[in-house]
């Protein structure tokens, strides 16, 4: 499973206050750059001056410097982070994470909303309902005449992030946190209705909807709470993004461990099955290759390593090619095309005449002898057979050494032409009446004035 890294999805330009900064500046660096939080330096790494915390300090001095507040640290992590890694580091601790690189340098910011965003909502539970969630769970809510102030003092003194207005228990509109920052920007009259104030229309779900519906409504609305009603329009209850990812952080996050402990499973049977293989290779008597479609060698096995000199390692990712003797003794020609010198052809060829070349890439089967030249350049006879496999387009190549047969070959062929070129004729007779020759060695010509073929033909005597 993919996780996106923690800097892709990071606000890059963060904006930044030094701890001497006074409140006034800080909520006037929200409302214009329409943030809700402002990252502040501190003697000690980074705080977060939260807009949650406007909620009680609407009536004191905004020409407060920040270091006056008590800013909890914010947890801090690389941008190579993964996401899991920032749900994790976040989780019941923080609002946001500061991204800091190698050098110290803060690079973004993350909030929760962007790691929940950055989840697929198909991943996390479809079945349980938010109606169900949310049971026992009492939003916020006021009537539309309570006074702004009234209102702003309940969400700090019960922690609420949002509170909903209601008319007839209805929801008609909400004040958040983002609202609060304006409404205190621009120095709003706290003892008029909140309903003056409210964002509307609400938008609402109802109780049937899942879990993954909320997120998606979230993420298409752009909005980071889910205001719930049921079937009469009722409001039922209030749930943040967070809350949602939150609450089946623990689901999500045992899917994922059941993924990598069937992954490692599938990994332990590979690397079985590959060891098997190691095993069947190093058992065939002979040299092994087993060459991809590119024409590389993929695997080897160790009698093919000793012929050629090399450990096994060292063969894999090798050209197969170049270990023929065809290839090292080539030429780049003026054309800038590779030739090979081709003993069967007695000169130097194109390499796509060459018979082996030509097997390997276009997944023929071959058997011949071929010559290879050892890491110590020495040459190698060797009886090959090739057979392709065309599931990949790769080839498995079977070898031989037969340099000392061929070497006696060799020796053999050339006795013969010596006997043959000495003061010596063979005459072979057949037991037959007449005695008719049945073989005569070439040098007849030269001993007796008669050709070989003249001897073995029908009157000779």
């Amino acid at each position: 499973m993919h996780f996106p890294t923690i800097g892709t999805i990071a606000t890059k330009d963060v904006i930044v206050l030094p701890d001497s900064a006074t409140i006034g500046e800080a909520v006037h660096a929200m409302k214009i750059h329409n943030i809700r939080d402002v990252v502040v330096s501190q003697a000690q790494g980074y705080g977060v001056f939260l807009s949650s915390a406007l909620l009680c300090l609407h009536r004191t001095d905004f020409a407060r410097p920040l270091f006056d507040l008590k800013l909890s640290a914010v947890p801090t992590l690389d941008p190579s982070a993964t996401v899991l890694d920032g749900l994790e580091a976040i989780r019941n601790r923080s609002e946001h994470i500061c991204l800091v690189d190698s050098e110290g340098r803060l690079c973004g910011i993350v909030s929760y909303s962007d790691l929940a965003a950055s989840l697929d909502p198909q991943m996390l539970a479809q079945t349980q309902s938010l109606g169900e969630l949310i049971r026992g769970v009492n939003a916020l809510s006021v009537d539309r005449q309570t006074p702004l102030g009234r209102c702003m003092d309940r969400m700090g003194q019960l922690n609420h992030s949002a509170a909903i207005i209601t008319e007839s228990d209805k929801p008609v509109g909400i004040l958040t946190q983002r609202d609060v920052i304006g409404l205190l920007d621009n120095q709003a009259d706290f003892t008029r209705p909140v309903a003056e104030f409210m964002t509307h229309p609400i938008q609402t779900l109802g109780e049937e909807a899942s879990i993954s519906n909320a997120l998606a409504f979230c993420r298409e609305r752009r909005i980071k709470r889910v205001v719930v009603v049921d079937a009469k329009g009722v409001l039922s209850g209030l749930i943040s993004q967070r809350e949602l990812v939150g609450l089946y952080y623990n689901q999500w996050f045992t899917l994922l461990k059941t993924h990598q402990e069937e992954l490692a499973r599938l990994n332990g049977e590979l690397q079985a099955r590959n060891r098997t293989l190691e095993t069947l290779t190093d058992e065939v008597p002979g040299g092994l290759m087993v060459i991809d479609r590119h024409g590389f060698v993929a695997r080897a096995n160790k009698t093919a390593a000793d012929m050629l000199g090399y450990d096994v390692d060292e063969l894999i990712g090798q050209k197969a090619i170049e270990f023929f003797r065809c290839a090292q003794c080539g030429a780049i020609d003026e054309h800038g095309a590779q030739k090979l010198l081709c003993d069967r052809a007695e000169g130097m060829i194109g390499i796509d005449a060459c018979e082996v070349f030509s097997t390997l890439q276009n997944g023929r089967n071959f058997q011949g002898r071929e010559v290879l030249i050892r890491r110590d350049t020495q040459p190698v006879v060797a009886e090959f057979r090739t057979r392709s496999i065309e599931a990949d387009g790769s080839a498995v190549l079977l070898f031989q050494d037969v340099t000392a047969e061929e070497h006696g070959r060799k020796m053999a062929q050339k006795e013969l032409e010596l006997f043959n070129g000495g003061p010596v004729a063979v005459f072979v007779w057949r037991p037959e009446p007449g005695w008719p020759v049945e073989y005569a060695s070439p040098n007849v010509a030269q001993m007796l004035g008669f050709t070989a073929a003249e001897v073995m033909g029908g009157g000779f005597r």
